[in-house]
């Protein structure tokens, strides 16, 4: 009867080491930083996250899973354009959150929590198609074809000179009778 207790305490400590060990599953096989990929059509753009970095298409970033950014693309002669990256649940480290739960690693699983082991960026990659600038608008050019010749100009014409020049046409009444 003795070898059995020993077995169970063999057996005990086997699993409790095991779950300690196993502590922040994710945390270990994921880590607490994810590769972020911002790709641009055309390449060569600059990128700026509200963290501060820097870098210029296609180019890689090294963040925390568990807080978002906004990346901020631009190249001259192209709209800039934003895009919010969000921190959300993922099914890897959802898997490696349930390991720890069902191994009794309940410690683990929280460490898994606290550190965002068991978040991801998304979108990532980070894809944008740069929209080129309207160019600017040229000075119109005169829809009407110039002519060789200046248009005929009508010459003045007196309106009682020209009722006494038509013989068949009855003198306009005088006024002020």
């Amino acid at each position: 009867m003795h070898v059995s207790l020993l077995r169970k305490s063999i057996l005990s400590l086997f699993i409790a080491v095991m779950a300690l060990l196993a502590g922040g599953c994710a945390s270990i096989t994921r880590g607490t930083k994810d590769k972020l990929q911002v790709l641009s059509e055309p390449t060569g753009a600059q990128v700026t996250l509200s963290t501060g970095q820097t870098g210029t298409t296609p180019v890689t970033f090294k963040l925390p899973r568990k807080k978002g950014v906004i990346v901020e693309v631009a190249k001259p002669g192209y709209h800039t354009e934003k895009v919010v990256v969000s921190s959300k649940f993922a099914a890897g480290g959802g898997v490696a959150l349930a390991g720890n739960a069902l191994v009794g690693g309940l410690i683990g699983a929280g460490i898994d929590g606290l550190s965002g082991a068991t978040l991801s960026l998304k979108p990532n990659p980070v894809s944008v198609t740069l929209r080129p600038l309207e160019p600017a608008a040229a000075p119109a050019e005169s829809q009407v074809a110039p002519t060789a010749e200046p248009p005929a100009t009508s010459p003045t014409v007196d309106p009682a000179a020209a009722s006494a020049a038509l013989p068949d046409q009855p003198a306009a009444p005088a006024s002020g009778a």
